[in-house]
């Protein structure tokens, strides 16, 4: 019979992360490339190499594109788990969103970001310019600038990806 204790939780929970696709956030670890080394393949190694966890903390890799290994593992407290989160590098200046061109990130005064989510300064093909979260833009949700902009349907690229929030249009076929 094993005994689940914090350690083991948190053993567990590293591999399932890296190896099991059906996990809800395999995509940001073993989908990502990371991987657990060959030795903490047993819960006793591990155990070994990490000592149990002290309580109040949980197991972090120092640097966040390395693999779960001895030298890259501690176990550490959420303040400092958040101090080395990765930080999304994606840069969609200049991109182009249904109506949307992407001109430049909004800096801070401007709400550049809230929790973590960055803003950006668009311009609509209509001239009118406005401020999205980059995450809306990229999945389709902003693709103008404001309610009455473009009125009608989405543009097709967008229809596509989105096809559950776009109405489709019914064409009755004449025999």
């Amino acid at each position: 019979m094993r005994i689940f204790t914090p350690t083991y939780r948190s053993w567990n929970s590293m591999r399932s992360r890296c190896l099991n696709p059906k996990r809800n956030c395999y995509h940001r670890y073993g989908g990502d490339g990371i991987t657990v080394c060959d030795r903490w393949a047993l819960f006793a190694n591990f155990l070994a190499d990490m000592g149990e966890r002290p309580e109040g903390t949980t197991l972090d890799r120092i640097n966040n594109a390395g693999n779960y290994e001895p030298g890259n593992c501690r176990w550490a407290t959420p303040k400092q788990q958040r101090s080395n989160m990765r930080k999304p590098d994606v840069d969609i200046t200049g991109g182009t969103f249904g109506r949307l061109t992407v001109m430049a990130r909004a800096g801070s005064k401007e709400g550049g970001s809230r929790k973590g989510r960055m803003r950006w300064h668009c311009q609509c093909t209509c001239g009118k310019k406005a401020v999205h979260f980059g995450t809306e833009i990229r999945q389709g949700f902003a693709w103008r600038c404001g309610r009455y902009c473009g009125f009608g349907a989405r543009p097709a690229v967008l229809q596509q990806k989105h096809r559950s929030t776009v109405r489709a249009e019914v064409s009755k076929e004449g025999p």
